[in-house]
């Protein structure tokens, strides 16, 4: 089973999360949760649209529990997707286009692809 009781991410993570070079393989996959929550929040995603806490968490746990245990369409590869859309949406002019719900759906699309 999965707990959603993770801890919150660190300082030191949050830097490397709003970098490029995370290292994705390197965490285990409650870290990944973790760090997909802390994507979410950074736009106030809970804020902006009413969601409690515990249901993100809940959303981000049924996510990754439907990915395969596979060599590649993974959740590691989901997440890693997801980082790179926030990548995309933080580093180029896409944050001034984009609306809060436009960040929000391209950051459930990336996170949920495969």
């Amino acid at each position: 089973s999965f707990s959603l009781q993770w801890p919150e991410t660190k300082d030191s993570d949050l830097t490397l999360l709003k970098g490029v070079n995370l290292p994705i393989l390197a965490y285990k996959e409650v870290a990944l949760c973790s760090f997909a929550e802390a994507l979410f929040k950074s736009f106030s995603i809970c804020e902006n649209f009413t969601i409690p806490s515990e249901t993100l968490k809940n959303f981000i746990v049924s996510v990754r529990g439907r990915y395969h245990n596979n060599p590649f369409h993974n959740f590691f590869h989901g997440f890693h997707v997801m980082h790179t859309v926030f990548q995309l949406v933080t580093r180029t002019s896409l944050s001034r286009l984009l609306s809060s719900l436009d960040v929000f759906a391209v950051l459930v699309a990336a996170l949920c692809h495969d």
